[in-house]
């Protein structure tokens, strides 16, 4: 048998689906009652199909999307499209989100960005080296030397010859050794905060550097992606709008 089109029987139920797919007006429902396996559900999925193609109009039907806000989050932003663009424009915001993210998991693993990273690191090495070497020069003649750790600069007690001295040496200071100590330290506190302040200098200088390399990378990927948005967008400020708001979000939340 070749594919049966309409109904078998119930000719009153098909022509009340009919007349009521007619009804222009609203408020009416249509109610389908029924056994099961009578080809009910498969007939009015087609029949309201077959109206919509008929009386299908793109130029009184849009379509409404919800896209998130980036102001506030409890209050999408609604959307107005030609009618079938949302679809469009939901599966082509997907598709060129995943080639974004893809593209900067790229950039940011490749051998030429970890090269560049160590660049930068290497600078700020130097810079604090530097700092540590012109305090130090000082803090020996006073038999101090500063070591660099996370939370800053530390200070222990050298020997003459510049070596540190070992748990016995330690042992062995006696009251006025540890009173020479201190009150050294405190002659070294201008050099010391100085030394603290080229550090941080250093630090800040070193992640300044390090965002707007980042921010250099992504934007350049980001403007490779949204040219064609912003071209095909252009009718729509909404649309603009909201692609603004997820490109600046983007660069604003790299580190997540």
């Amino acid at each position: 048998f070749g594919k049966v089109k309409g109904n078998l029987g119930q000719k009153r139920a098909c022509d009340a689906l009919d007349y009521g797919m007619k009804m222009l007006i609203k408020g009416y429902n249509i109610f389908v009652s029924g056994l099961t396996v009578t080809g009910r559900s498969t007939y009015v999925h087609r029949l309201s199909d077959e109206f919509a193609k008929q009386n299908f109009d793109k130029k009184t039907i849009k379509d409404y999307i919800y896209v998130y806000n980036f102001k506030n989050q409890y209050e999408p932003i609604c959307i107005e499209l030609p009618a079938g663009e949302g679809k469009l424009f939901q599966t082509t915001i997907q598709k060129t989100f995943s080639k974004i993210k893809n593209e900067l998991t790229k950039s940011f693993s490749s051998t030429k960005y970890i090269n560049s990273y160590s660049k930068f690191e290497s600078v700020y090495d130097e810079a604090v080296d530097k700092s540590l070497e012109k305090l130090n020069k000082k803090a020996k003649t006073k038999k101090i030397m500063y070591h660099a750790v996370d939370d800053g600069l530390v200070s222990v007690p050298i020997n003459s010859d510049g070596s540190i001295l070992s748990d016995d040496d330690m042992e062995n200071l006696t009251h006025d050794d540890f009173i020479r100590y201190k009150n050294n330290i405190s002659r070294l506190s201008t050099d010391l905060n100085k030394a603290l302040d080229e550090i941080k200098n250093a630090q800040e200088n070193y992640e300044k550097t390090i965002e707007t390399f980042d921010k250099e990378i992504v934007q350049k990927i980001l403007d490779n992606w949204f040219e064609n948005l912003y071209v095909e967008s252009s009718y729509n400020k909404k649309i603009m709008e909201y692609l603004n708001e997820v490109e600046q979000d983007i660069i604003d939340n790299l580190d997540k």
